[in-house]
This record gives C-alpha cells, sequence and structure tokens, in this order.
C-alpha cells in the first residue's frame, strides 16, 4: 500500500519518501501506483494535543481515524489501518477474507507527497465532519474515546464522486466492498 501523505505529516513523522526508499522496494512500489484500491491518503490533524492521522483509500474515500500516534508507532501505521479494516468488517466472513488476500497482496507500505486534490479536499470534509465540529467528542464515554465506532460512523458517511460527467453519491464501508470482493473471484 502507498499512503501519500501531506506536507505536514511527512515533516512531523520523519516519515521516509519513495524516492529515499531502497530500489528493490521501487520496483515494487511501480507495481501498485496508480491502483487505487492499494493508494491511500493520509493527513495530520490534532484531537486535544495529541497527534493523529485521518487516513482515506483512493478508490472509495473510505475514511479510518487512527488516534494518539506517537514516532514510535509509525512503522505500524499500517497495522492501525489494517486492524480498523478488519473490525469494520468482522461481521462479514467473505470480506474478511478478501482483506487478507488484499494484505498478502500489498504486504509493503510506502509513504510519499500527496498530490490528489480530490482526496485532500474529502479529507478536509471529513475532519471538519468529525473533528472541528466537536461530533467526535460523541464517542466519548467514561473517559475513553471509542475509535472504533467513530470509524464505523465515518464509514458510512455520504460521499460523492463524478462518474461520466454526472454525480453519484455513494457509502464508502459498502463502495470498498464491491471494489474488494472481486479479488476473491482472481484468487479461487
Amino acid at each position: 500500500m502507498i499512503f501519500y501523505a501531506t506536507k505536514e505529516t511527512i515533516q512531523r513523522f520523519k516519515l521516509p519518501v519513495i524516492s529515499e526508499s531502497e530500489p528493490e522496494i521501487q520496483t515494487w512500489i511501480q507495481k501498485e501506483r496508480d491502483v487505487k484500491i492499494f493508494e491511500w491518503g493520509c493527513k495530520l490533524f490534532y484531537l486535544d494535543g495529541r497527534k493523529c492521522l485521518l487516513v482515506m483509500n483512493y478508490e472509495t474515500k473510505l475514511p479510518i481515524f487512527v488516534f494518539d500516534i506517537k514516532m514510535k508507532d509509525r512503522p505500524y501505521i499500517g497495522n492501525a489501518v489494517a486492524n480498523y479494516l478488519f473490525d469494520l468488517y468482522k461481521d462479514n466472513k467473505e470480506m474478511t477474507k478478501a482483506l487478507e488476500m488484499y494484505f498478502e497482496a500489498s504486504s509493503f507500505i510506502a509513504f510519499d507527497k500527496i498530490t490528489n486534490r480530490s482526496i485532500i479536499s474529502s479529507m478536509n470534509r471529513m475532519q471538519e465532519s468529525f473533528i472541528k465540529t466537536g461530533y467526535v467528542w460523541d464517542f466519548l464515554s467514561d473517559g475513553i474515546l471509542h475509535a472504533r465506532e467513530l470509524n464505523r460512523k465515518a464509514s458510512e458517511y455520504l460521499s460523492r464522486r463524478k462518474v461520466d460527467g454526472k454525480e453519484e453519491w455513494f457509502i464508502p464501508y459498502k463502495d470498498f466492498e464491491e471494489k474488494l470482493k472481486p479479488i476473491l473471484k482472481i484468487k479461487r
């Protein structure tokens, strides 16, 4: 998977970008570049003084909030995304199998600078809807932020895209499932 991060995110977490990676990783990256299901936008934001990330799939605009990231957690960002994805689809055995194949097909994580303005705009809207409005605090109880519940709600947040010049509305959670399930047919 390739995480395209904002400049601030790259600087704050000192993320190694693709141009700095080893030649064998560069070869692997070329296979996944422009395969939107394997590409994710990544944006730093702060919540109550803590560093957090908003990650969004390029193909489906599926958002994932990862809270309270420290520098030592940097190598595990991909694991955090995987954990949230498995949690989102935990009651769907077919989707769980598709996710296993997805992560098997994309076993490396790389970072690069984001240039996709559509994803940047979508991440900004998602951050506005959940973080800046204070809606995030609706997921706080007994002093604990329930990130899984927040991510479930965010994954059902209506998104839009243009298809053949027409605006289409969709639910990222369902769209990600529709786009990922064909992996099962390929591998069977």
